[in-house]
């Protein structure tokens, strides 16, 4: 079957009984649908453009391998963040190493990173502070960059995709008032780096 015959109008459930059945058609539209969504969070989490990409590459293959384990009762969105999130935390806690890279502007393309800035910076400056978007982004990712692999899965859920603390916890294999402490240190690991642009 291929999108011609109409893949790219399937439901995710649709394409991954596909995907389960053999259909390498069926699981790359999952793969075109899923890869903007899943390359910002692998993004933010690297902080590296290259490294996006391969944690990008990394999680659809682990998850290629392991659709037939999927359950629909489930979102595919949690599943596939619960793959990049526990790879990437196993090469963080590996590597021991966290780079300290900027971000475009253009780089991250889902607006709800707008939404992120907006609940750690005040938007409204006054006069003499006008920042630029590109300055706040730089900011944020240097300042997410600074916090520990756990801290920083649990704010990039939260505040940049806007995910519920319950699916966090489920994505983290954690407790709700787990991730609940890890967004309060991190926010307030965050807001040390960002004393200029945090309203007081």
């Amino acid at each position: 079957m291929s999108d011609s015959m109409g893949l790219n109008k399937l439901s995710d459930n649709d394409l991954v009984v596909l995907a389960k059945n053999g259909s390498s058609d069926a699981y790359g539209a999952l793969v075109r649908r899923y890869t903007e969504k899943m390359y910002n969070i692998c993004y933010r989490l690297t902080g590296c453009e290259h490294k996006a990409h391969d944690l990008l590459q990394d999680t659809f293959i682990t998850a290629f391998k392991s659709i037939k384990r999927f359950s629909s009762n489930s979102s595919l969105t949690t599943w596939l963040y619960k793959i990049a999130v526990n790879d990437w935390i196993n090469k963080s806690n590996r590597e021991k190493v966290v780079d300290v890279v900027s971000i475009d502007s253009d780089k991250v393309v889902n607006k709800s990173g707008d939404t992120s800035i907006r609940e750690i910076i005040d938007p409204k400056q006054s006069p003499e502070k006008s920042y630029s978007k590109a300055e706040l982004e730089n900011a944020v990712q240097y300042a997410l960059d600074k916090l520990t692999p756990e801290q920083r899965v649990a704010i990039v859920l939260r505040y940049i995709e806007g995910r519920p603390l319950q699916e966090i916890a489920r994505i983290c294999n954690e407790s709700v008032s787990t991730i609940g402490s890890r967004l309060g240190r991190g926010l307030k690991e965050i807001k040390k780096y960002l004393k200029e642009y945090v309203k007081q």
